[in-house]
């Protein structure tokens, strides 16, 4: 185990410093990780969504070093580019939906979200419509940590203790398990959301608003599936007001929802896209905005007249990074990431049958190979408690609240999604044991 000393030297991210030294993670296989003090766990969550490809591959370290070797690093600046970096903006523009036209390439997914609310209001302002600045996100939804994703982002242990840029208008979630109204059907809760959308679009005046962003499935926000019919009446209703649409598809892309990207399984068609994390497989930090031919051609002109683009950011385009995100599509072209989450997602959702009507358990969900298990909030006991009980059995789950939810790597084996819900099963057995002890 590593000395308290030397791990008390960083700021860790979402970290209370009062719990102390944190687990070390020292090496990992598969969809497995091992710690300091040799201790294995199977991580269901694929680290933070986003190891696609497990933990170590070789491949994707064989990319890395070989781009390294030629070149280590240039940057997208004044003119000038890696080969590496054009290539993958022209497979992103080749696998993204249709509306996709041009790539931004930055470093990770709130610089992404960062970037895409930029580029939208730049968009306003090349368009005469100065005025058009708010931006339209979800309670409950999560797109960053860093300035405007931070903002965006519907929880409060983001925002508490800073401050934050403004100009966000927040709308409810598509909630069916916690948000319908009693004997609302999950249609009628589509259209109340869409109405909630369209009066407050009235009440903050259309003309104020530039953009709407939303993950096709919320993920950090407790893997929350949309209701049918929810995604084309909200299309609707901002396309009759001519506000854009801001698909943050940092958690849904590349494959995750059994489709490439969730925009696709939804129809979205979004005017912007930001991806990263399975982008390359967790391997590089790397990530990209999609712009729309609408919104480039806009900021071409912008830019032509001021006489530069002026945005970038030193690591963006970074030639090792992209060398790492291609080799990673071909990995996850190869082996038809969609087809694999579909079908894993569906051996994943045979296994979690059992949870349905469990005592303690009120909802489970899936879609691809993403999906949540919900402690009901009778339970007597909480999603902390099971996810530290299944931490204590060799399994990390990501705690949401009351939400136990589950992103495992596509390499992930039968044996480890069998072995991942008979822990989460024990676990929950165990806390509902000793609230009623």
């Amino acid at each position: 185990m590593a000395a308290k000393e030397d791990l008390a030297m960083q700021l860790y991210p979402f970290t209370d410093p009062a719990a102390g030294a944190p687990r070390q993670i020292v090496a990992g296989e598969g969809a497995w990780v091992t710690d300091a003090d040799g201790n294995r766990f199977l991580d269901a969550v694929a680290g933070l969504w986003c190891a696609s490809l497990g933990f170590s591959d070789e491949r994707l370290a064989r990319a890395a070093y070989d781009q390294i070797r030629t070149l280590g690093y240039y940057h997208s600046f004044k003119n000038r580019s890696a080969k590496p970096a054009d290539d993958l903006a022209a497979k992103l523009v080749e696998m993204t939906p249709g509306s996709i036209a041009r790539v931004f390439l930055a470093c990770g997914g709130s610089e992404a979200v960062d970037t895409a609310v930029k580029l939208a209001r730049s968009f306003r302002i090349a368009t005469e419509e100065p005025g058009r600045m708010k931006v339209i996100a979800r309670t409950g939804a999560y797109h960053g940590s860093l300035g405007m994703s931070a903002s965006l982002t519907g929880m409060g242990y983001v925002h508490d203790g800073f401050a934050l840029p403004g100009g966000v208008v927040r709308v409810g979630r598509p909630h069916p398990y916690r948000d319908k109204h009693p004997n609302e059907s999950d249609r009628q809760l589509a259209d109340r959301l869409a109405r909630e959308l369209d009066e407050t679009i009235r009440a903050e005046g259309a003309e104020t608003i530039c953009a709407m962003i939303g993950e096709p499935v919320m993920g950090a926000g407790g893997v929350i599936i949309p209701p049918e019919g929810y995604w084309p009446a909200m299309r609707e209703v901002l396309r009759a007001h001519g506000i854009h649409f801001i698909a943050d598809e940092v958690i849904c892309g590349f494959g995750r929802l059994g489709t490439w990207f969730g925009s696709d399984h939804y129809d979205l068609a979004p005017d912007l896209m930001t991806m990263a994390k399975q982008l390359s497989a967790a391997m590089s930090p790397v990530s990209a905005v999609g712009l729309s031919a609408e919104v480039a051609d806009a900021l071409d002109v912008q830019s032509a007249r001021l006489g530069t683009f002026g945005h970038g950011v030193t690591y963006g385009g970074h030639p090792a990074a992209c060398a790492v995100a291609l080799e990673a599509i071909r990995i996850h072209e190869e082996m038809d990431a969609p087809k694999v989450a579909r079908q894993k997602g569906e051996a994943l959702g045979a296994l979690l049958e059992r949870f349905r009507g469990m005592p303690g358990v009120g909802d489970v969900r899936r879609l691809g190979f993403i999906a949540a298990v919900e402690i009901a909030p009778d339970a007597g006991f909480g999603g902390a408690e099971v996810g530290a009980e299944a931490e204590a059995r060799g399994v990390f789950f990501r705690i949401i609240g009351d939400t136990l939810a589950m992103c495992p790597p596509y390499v992930a084996t039968d044996e480890d999604l069998r072995r991942m819900t008979d822990v989460l099963e024990a676990s929950i057995k165990a806390c509902r044991a000793r609230a009623a002890a």
